[in-house]
């Protein structure tokens, strides 16, 4: 029989409701109060105007329609711009994810051909790539409400136009500065993907480069998402986040560092090799 150890046929394993503590592998990640992500919706099609199905094919006119260098939508970027844009970008077949809105595709604009058809752009076979539609995400209704920016005094905080050019806040005759004169940021830049430890390495980057910090002003256009479009967005750029930077072994990334050799009790190896290994999802 069972006893209140969990032993016995049951198989319930050990009793753990007297347990005040674990250790847990699990790296959990907080959610700033602006993010936000972008869905663009697309149509590929031939030149019998017949969908393209095949997902290479697609794969090369996003490419195409991206990343020429003299015809593609990021030419006028300059490289280390359009590399940073492609970062976040993450074509899923009939539709794409960046974590950025794309220079020429604001709503406006769209529909828009990219490859074929008005465009001018013209694919080898005759194809055709258009992007129909954005729309602008934000996570689901009670994920991510417990995070906000970090407010910068008025002293130390400038006023980033769109230029990049800085001025700061508060009146020249001095005194007590009033909540006109408080931004409120993250320490995440807006223009590319890097992130940082403290307001002035983000200030100091600013200055450097001529970005912007992500500043607390909500897009108004930006809607709740299902947790299943967050949840795809979210596993596909950590997944190309993680390749990046360690080998994929099967569905786990492991890093070629923390190799080991174990050994029996006498001390031979078992000619195998031990790797620390991490699961994205």
């Amino acid at each position: 029989g069972r006893d209140s150890r969990g032993g016995g046929r049951g198989g319930r394993g050990p009793d753990l409701s007297g347990a005040k503590s674990v250790l847990t592998n699990i790296i959990l990640a907080n959610i700033s109060k602006n993010f936000e992500f972008f869905l663009y919706s697309t149509r590929c099609h031939d030149k019998n105007d017949v969908p393209i199905d095949q997902r290479f094919r697609r794969d090369k006119l996003f490419k195409l329609s991206m990343f020429h260098e003299s015809q593609g939508l990021l030419k006028d970027l300059d490289q280390k711009s359009r590399d940073s844009l492609k970062r976040v970008m993450f074509f899923e077949g009939s539709f794409f994810f960046s974590a950025r809105k794309i220079p020429g595709l604001e709503p406006e604009k769209l529909p828009l051909d990219l490859v074929g058809g008005n465009s001018g752009h013209m694919d080898d076979d005759g194809d055709t790539l258009s992007v129909l539609q954005v729309q602008v995400f934000r996570p689901p209704e009670g994920v991510g409400e417990g995070a906000a920016p970090k407010p910068a005094a008025a002293a130390s905080a400038p006023v980033w136009g769109k230029s990049g050019s800085t001025s700061t806040t508060g009146k020249s005759g001095g005194g007590k500065p009033s909540s006109q004169d408080v931004v409120a940021v993250e320490w995440r830049c807006s223009d590319c993907t890097n992130a940082f430890g403290d307001l002035n390495a983000l200030l100091q980057h600013c200055q450097i480069t001529g970005h912007c910090p992500v500043v607390d002003t909500p897009n108004n256009k930006a809607i709740p998402s299902t947790k299943e479009s967050f949840l795809s967005f979210c596993n596909t750029a950590l997944k190309r986040a993680m390749t990046e930077r360690l080998p994929l072994w099967g569905r786990d990334y492991v890093d070629p560092k923390s190799a080991k050799e174990p050994t029996d009790k006498n001390g031979r190896h078992l000619g195998i090799k031990l790797y620390q290994a991490f699961s994205c999802e």
